[in-house]
């Protein structure tokens, strides 16, 4: 499997640096404790390690073609809202779980014209309260990894709200990352947010590999146009050395190239037409029963 390619898609659509400049002249604290704002108290939320990710991810998402065209970011926070305003979005919805998303803590200090939804809901259980087809874009970064029961239920809930020929935006970790190799070899879990915390399923449920993706956007009646993967900077040469090292049977038995041995896997599809299966063998196993009956107490 090659990593594709979108043409037209500048990898890291803007700097870091003017992301973080978008950032703190479109948002202002409402908590006492994050003034003054600036970088400093910006990092208590957003680290370099997230604008390089935000950059990264920001590299697929399509402008729109009209002032109407509707984007939907699933599991989204109020510090991607500058962003997609200045990409040209008026119309936008955010999907996020009861009390995250740090909307009680910041202002939108943007005056355009603008169509904002913040709606309340879990990604992989709840219906989208979000009309059929009436989106031209829909975003989810750093999510899918946290699902803990029907992560197939989002696909087909995002295929439902898309336009046909829509476009979806995904990244996620990578499990076949180099760094996972080394991690694996000298005893440790390869998975990048493995504990246990204050929250149940509060934790990388499941990692997926660049081929699985591939399989979970064919089963949900998309084509995937790039997928890709990157990495954010490494301090230590001999872990990556290493790494690459120990990936190299599987890239010369043309099994998985370093291409796609990154930190971060990048997707992006468009939609083609209804969910094809709803239940793939690779994801599930239900043990004869025709649906996922059991939720996931968050």
């Amino acid at each position: 499997m090659d990593s594709g390619s979108i043409g037209s898609v500048v990898h890291g659509i803007l700097p870091e640096a003017a992301l973080r400049e978008s950032i703190l002249a479109g948002l202002h604290p409402k908590v006492d404790y994050l003034l003054p704002w600036g970088d400093q108290s910006l990092k208590r939320h957003f680290s370099d390690k997230d604008l390089w990710r935000m950059s990264v991810s920001a590299s697929m998402i399509p402008r729109p073609q009209s002032s109407s065209d509707h984007l939907v970011d699933i599991g989204g926070t109020i510090f991607w809202l500058p962003l997609y305003l200045d990409m040209g979005y008026r119309h936008i919805t955010l999907v996020v779980r009861r009390g995250q998303g740090y909307f009680h803590e910041f202002n939108l200090l943007r005056q355009e014209e603008l169509k904002l939804e913040i709606i309340e809901a879990d990604a992989e259980l709840d219906p989208y309260p979000i009309k059929s087809e009436s989106a031209q874009c829909v975003i989810c970064f750093e999510l899918l990894e946290h699902f803990a029961g029907d992560p197939m239920h989002f696909m087909a809930e995002c295929n439902r709200i898309l336009a046909t020929s829509g476009v979806m935006c995904l990244t996620t970790p990578n499990v076949l990352w180099h760094q996972n190799l080394v991690n694996i070899f000298i005893g440790e879990h390869p998975f990048s947010w493995s504990v246990f915390t204050d929250s149940y399923a509060d934790r990388h449920n499941r990692e997926y590999t660049p081929f699985e993706l591939r399989n979970l956007f064919a089963a949900g009646g998309f084509t995937v146009e790039y997928l890709k993967t990157s990495t954010y900077q490494m301090k230590s040469l001999s872990r990556r050395g290493i790494g690459y090292l120990l990936s190299l049977p599987a890239a010369l038995a043309q099994r998985v190239s370093f291409s796609l041995r990154g930190e971060l896997s990048l997707v992006r599809a468009h939609k083609l037409g209804s969910v094809q299966d709803r239940y793939p063998a690779f994801l599930y196993n239900l043990y004869g029963r025709s649906e996922v009956s059991c939720r996931i107490k968050k």
